[in-house]
């Protein structure tokens, strides 16, 4: 089960915890080490500072605004998005309730082109029907 999500150990029960793996001989770091490994840290720069992943920086990431593939679904939701499914007909918070996410947003043009924000575009589906529609685009 573990302990809930922000949980947060009182000092007791850390010092407790630092006291038994001390006594069982496998808590690594001594007083003395600690102090060395903060100390040859000091100044260490990161290898990865100032260095961009060519892979998702700029338009290339997802979350980019202005046109990744994230960004204009989430726009699309928020222009479009309906609290049923447009296929099916389930509620939003049914579906929800079962499924803990929202709809999927579908885009209905061939080939996609995800940047035309208008209603006839887009559909609001649950993954179910999100998927079989897809199969079925991509089997025609």
């Amino acid at each position: 089960m573990g302990r809930p999500k922000g949980y947060k150990r009182s000092q007791e029960s850390i010092d407790k915890m630092v006291a038994t793996r001390k006594r069982r001989g496998n808590y690594c770091h001594t007083d003395e080490t600690k102090k060395i490994i903060s100390i040859t840290g000091i100044g260490r720069i990161p290898w990865n500072k100032n260095k961009k992943s060519p892979q998702t920086s700029g338009e290339k990431n997802g979350r980019w605004i202005g046109g990744g593939y994230i960004y204009l679904h989430n726009l699309a939701w928020k222009k479009f998005g309906k609290d049923y499914c447009e296929e099916c007909g389930i509620n939003l918070i049914d579906y929800y309730k079962e499924n803990n996410r929202r709809f999927d947003m579908h885009c209905m043009s061939n080939p996609k082109d995800y940047t035309i924000m208008e209603q006839s575009n887009w559909m609001c589906l649950c993954k179910n029907d999100h998927g079989k529609i897809d199969q079925e685009v991509n089997e025609q």
